[in-house]
Formats: structure tokens, C-alpha cells, sequence
């Protein structure tokens, strides 16, 4: 039934008086109504629903919404203005349809004790110029991955178990676990890794870098059991060390300048007492031969320098 039903009508006779039990039901109608000047408690026996040009209302200080559901469907606006605050609390459920907007103006507030779950079509979008905050002593839970494109900034600590991608994070604190994956990370504090921590991409440390208990930094080694063949295979993208055990014939190792800076090092060592590992820079040629036998030099560590490789230590046999 859209309202309350007609007590006489609609069209009422002139000259007809109104009976005692018109009255009556002209009361039991207003007694139902709702005070719009001094509020009250309601509780419709069904659903209200209010059509036509839709319903304006305005929060002012703290509003409830209480149990139950609170639903804004298509093209629906749920509106809080400055200075209000909108809490949803209980086991209240509140649910915006496709084309639905809520709007929280600057200085208003939104309270939830519970959830906000987003389903698998829907997103939450946090425009430019605003942000999101989660104050210190608040937990925020990402199940799932989680993309920032821009750089947040973490001031109490980020704790990461799943897959947690990012344009550049800056925290505090960082505790990494499960395999996590952060693109770009900003750590002014203390960085705790229960897990496997994969830099993939350039990291620059302003400190002392320790290392404690079982601790240390471990290098790549290439090592060649026997070959007798000329290389360019090996560089600082691949090896740290390169270990030939057996020459078969004199053998040149040109140097992989592949996305080398200066201030890569690598080391090579040969255990063959009768033939030559030279080693070679890819610009400027030969720079050092190496052979394990008396009086010859079987192993250098060399580095580039503006753009040449050059060998700052050797060892002699």
C-alpha cells in the first residue's frame, strides 16, 4: 500500500457530516506519521519506499544507521556534508549499486566498526588530492594483490605476507613475510624479513649494511669444468666469480659489458698449469692473462672504471 488509505473519498459530499469513527481514523492516520520537526522512533511493519523525485536528507552532527541493510542503488547519492559524521555500527550492511555515489565532503567523517567488503567488479578509488589514512594502532588487511601506482607513505610500519606491488613505498618500519613483493621501497627505519627478500630492480643503502649470526652475502659462481673455446658469455650480470678447472687449448674471455656501471667487480681464476685464460675488455682488448703455473698470475679481481675494465689485484702462484 503506497500510503495511508482514504477515510472518505477521494472525493468527499458537501453538506455530509464527518462521523465519530472518521475522526478516529483521521487520528490513527496522523498518529502514524512521521514527525519531521521533532523526530522519533519508527518501526514500519514493511519496506518504505520513496519514488518520484527522490528524498533529500541532510546529516547534521552524528547519524545512525543501525542493523538491517541501507541500500543506495543506481544513480542513488548518499551525501555528508562538513562538520557531519556518517557511522555504520552492528551488523548494519550498507550497499551501493552500480551508479551510485557517495559523497563525503571536506571536514565530514565516516565511522565503521565493521567491514568494507568490495566485490569482484568493483573498486575503491581514492581520487587525486585525496589520501587515506590509517592512524598508528589501526590494522589494514590486503588478502589479495595490491597495486599503488603512486608512492604511499607507511608511518607506523607495513607488514606484507602476500603480493604487495608498488610505484615506491615509504615506511617506517617494514616487516616482510610469505614471499612479498615490493617494486620500490623507501625503509627510514627498521626492515625485518622472515621470508625471502628479492631485489629486483636498484637499491641504494646510506648506511653501513651488517650482517649477524649466520648472516652474509653470497656470490654468483660460474664454475667451468673444462673448455677450450673463446667467450663473451660471462659478465657482471651473471658472475661474480669465474672458475676454469681445465683448459684445453689457449682461451680468450671477453668481458660482458651488459648493463655494467662502474664499480661492478668481478674475479677470475684458472686451476690449468698449461694453457692461458686471457681476459679481455671489450673496448680497449687484453688487460691480463692468466695461467696456474710458477711465476704467472691464476687469479685478478677486476673492476670497471669509467667505462674500462681494469684489475686492481692479482694473485701469482
Amino acid at each position: 500500500m503506497a500510503h495511508n488509505s482514504y477515510v472518505r473519498g477521494p472525493t468527499w459530499a458537501s453538506n455530509v457530516p464527518v462521523l465519530h469513527g472518521e475522526f478516529e481514523l483521521f487520528d490513527i492516520a496522523q498518529f502514524k506519521s512521521i514527525n519531521g520537526d521533532d523526530g522519533g522512533t519508527y518501526a514500519p511493519s514493511s519496506l518504505l519506499t520513496i519514488g518520484g523525485a527522490g528524498m533529500n536528507v541532510l546529516l547534521v552532527g552524528n547519524n545512525y544507521q543501525r542493523g538491517n541493510s541501507f541500500n543506495l542503488e543506481s544513480s542513488a547519492t548518499l551525501s555528508v556534508g562538513a562538520g557531519c559524521t556518517a557511522v555504520f555500527v552492528g551488523t548494519s550492511v550498507t550497499n551501493w549499486s552500480t551508479g551510485a555515489v557517495a559523497n563525503f565532503a571536506f571536514d565530514s567523517t565516516l565511522n565503521l566498526e565493521g567491514e568494507v567488503n568490495v566485490t569482484s567488479t568493483g573498486f575503491l578509488e581514492i581520487e587525486s588530492g585525496a589520501g587515506l589514512l590509517c592512524a598508528v594502532g589501526s590494522s589494514t588487511s590486503f588478502l589479495g594483490t595490491t597495486n599503488f601506482i603512486s608512492a604511499p607513505t607507511f608511518s607506523a610500519g607495513l607488514t606484507a605476507s602476500g603480493v604487495f606491488s608498488s610505484g615506491g613505498v615509504s615506511c617506517a618500519g617494514l616487516n616482510v613475510s610469505g614471499g612479498s613483493s615490493l617494486a620500490a621501497v623507501g625503509i627510514s627505519g627498521t626492515a625485518t624479513c622472515s621470508g625471502s627478500l628479492a631485489i629486483n630492480g636498484g637499491a641504494t643503502v646510506t648506511t653501513p649494511l651488517t650482517c649477524s649470526a649466520a648472516g652474509r652475502v653470497t656470490e654468483r659462481v660460474t664454475y667451468i669444468l673444462t673448455t677450450g673455446a673463446n667467450s663473451s658469455a660471462y659478465g657482471p650480470e651473471n658472475s661474480d666469480l669465474v672458475f676454469v678447472a681445465t683448459l684445453t687449448a689457449p682461451v680468450t674471455f671477453t668481458i660482458d659489458d651488459t648493463n655494467a656501471q662502474d664499480g661492478d667487480k668481478m674475479r677470475f681464476v684458472t686451476e690449468d698449469a698449461t694453457h692461458f685464460l686471457t681476459i679481455n675488455d671489450p673496448i680497449g682488448g687484453t688487460f691480463i692473462s692468466l695461467k696456474n703455473a710458477t711465476g704467472q698470475v691464476w687469479s685478478c679481481l677486476v673492476m670497471r672504471i669509467l667505462g674500462r675494465w681494469k684489475t686492481i689485484s692479482e694473485d701469482n702462484v
